[in-house]
């Protein structure tokens, strides 16, 4: 039987820790997520620490957040937090994107034509220009298409997305961090409740 690679792998790679106290007490945890199969690229190391930081380096890109404010315990935040809160805290800057404004110009483009607003020849001419404009790939495309358009507030198309890395973190990767928190957690609390 011929076995690849991909399904030689244990369906879920284990996540490793460690912890320790530096030496002003501050208690750190240091959390290894392994590759989910051999052809995604989402390792990561994570570092927490009792005072609120979260580090992450990993295949995606390296990432850090300072929360100021997170109740007694920063791993039961961070097991609580969605993917979306903790994806513009890790990545809070956007970036342009080209596919997506021009996407947005030709949804536009059909509204218009289909609202009667825009001629079916008008609208041929807008997407030339958008075409003429590199399909609006950069920030510079999208600026010297938006001052020939004839679009009212064409400005108002051009999109924007959060780091690619980040993202793929909080999809792929903290669903796993916060299910070993928790086990964690559960476990750390059996221990006290158990001890005398």
């Amino acid at each position: 039987m011929d076995v690849t690679t991909e399904e030689a792998l244990p369906p879920t790679p284990v996540v490793t820790s460690a912890r320790g106290t530096l030496s002003d007490g501050t208690q750190v945890w240091r959390y290894a997520l392994p590759a989910t199969s051999s052809i995604c690229a989402d390792r990561n190391l994570v570092i927490l620490d009792s005072h609120g930081m979260m580090v992450v380096s990993g295949d995606n890109g390296q990432f850090m957040y300072r929360w100021g404010s997170f109740g007694n315990c920063f791993r039961t935040f961070i097991v609580t937090c969605d993917a979306d809160y903790i994806l513009k805290k890790l990545a809070p800057t956007r970036h342009y994107s080209g596919e997506q404004t021009a996407q947005a110009v030709k949804e536009h483009v059909g509204h218009c034509v289909r609202g009667g607003s825009m001629s079916a020849a008008m609208a041929r001419q807008e997407m030339q220009l958008v075409r003429e404009h590199n399909d609006l790939d950069r920030s510079e495309d999208f600026a010297q298409w938006a001052t020939r358009t004839k679009l009212p507030d064409a400005h108002t198309l051009a999109q924007s997305t959060l780091d690619a890395g980040a993202r793929r973190f909080v999809e792929v990767s903290l669903p796993r961090l916060q299910a070993f928190l928790r086990q964690e957690l559960a476990a750390e609390r059996a221990a006290e409740t158990a001890s005398p």
